[in-house]
């Protein structure tokens, strides 16, 4: 009786019906699977890797420092998801996530704020223009759906490092 070897015709049938095998497993496998086992160079493509969109300013890194409280009416749970929503994509873009914080607050208490117009960003005029201008940037990158306006805070008292966002229905 042949021995396996002797059956396919010696060590170039073997050698041949391993190029066979490499072909046929090649056609099948995925592309990830190709490439690790070396068998196809172009199969190898970089692992895609989530990109955060570039906001033009040179402002970002200073209002990242800034306390941000993130204002919605109580009850809203549509607000509260959207409120939510820019929180974490603020924590995303390295925004200090102990310095964002969500306030969900009854009418009476936005009448007492001078109730939003519209979705704000509130901050010192005379000092935070620049800052502000850049968050509203960001906002405006991470809730494309959502315009935000600038208004002076007109506190009596500056709030040096501290900006607010009002998000209205």
């Amino acid at each position: 009786m042949a021995k396996p070897w002797e059956q396919v015709g010696g060590i170039v049938g073997i050698l041949s019906l391993l190029v066979a095998i490499v072909a046929l497993v090649s056609s099948l496998v995925v592309p990830e699977i190709r490439c690790y086992l070396g068998l196809k160079a172009d199969a190898c493509s970089p692992v895609p890797t989530p990109t955060v969109p570039q906001v033009p300013s040179n402002e970002l890194p200073i209002v990242k420092s800034y306390f941000i409280e993130i204002f919605f009416l109580k009850g809203r749970d549509d607000l509260q998801r959207e409120a939510t929503d820019i929180r974490s994509r603020l924590i995303e873009y390295g925004f200090n996530a102990e310095r964002v914080v969500l306030k969900p607050v009854g009418e009476e208490v936005l009448q007492g704020l001078e109730y939003p117009n519209s979705n704000e960003i509130r901050f010192d005029i005379g000092t935070e223009e620049n800052p502000a201008e850049s968050l509203r940037q960001l906002l405006e990158t991470i809730a494309p759906n959502k315009t935000f306006n600038l208004r002076d805070a007109n506190n009596p008292e500056p709030t040096k490092g501290y900006i607010s966002i009002f998000l209205l229905p």
